[in-house]
């Protein structure tokens, strides 16, 4: 997928990965896998306030504490 207005890719660099882990570790739902934990990273790396997912139920109590919105 290539980059345009509306789409960005972000590679998870070690970095990204080592902040995944440890939002990981404070969430004590854990019907929230590891790679949710990713999304999370890159959105507070990329400054994405919104997030587009069809697993709603998941991310709804994580909005507040990650400062983003669900899309609608």
């Amino acid at each position: 997928m290539t980059d345009s207005e509306h789409i960005r890719s972000v590679h998870i660099t070690e970095e990204l990965h080592g902040r995944s882990v440890e939002i990981f570790k404070t969430i004590d739902s854990k019907n929230v896998s590891l790679v949710d934990c990713s999304i999370l990273a890159v959105l507070n790396y990329a400054g994405i306030k919104q997030l587009l997912t069809f697993g709603t139920t998941d991310f709804k109590s994580l909005r507040r504490r990650y400062n983003f919105d669900l899309y609608r």
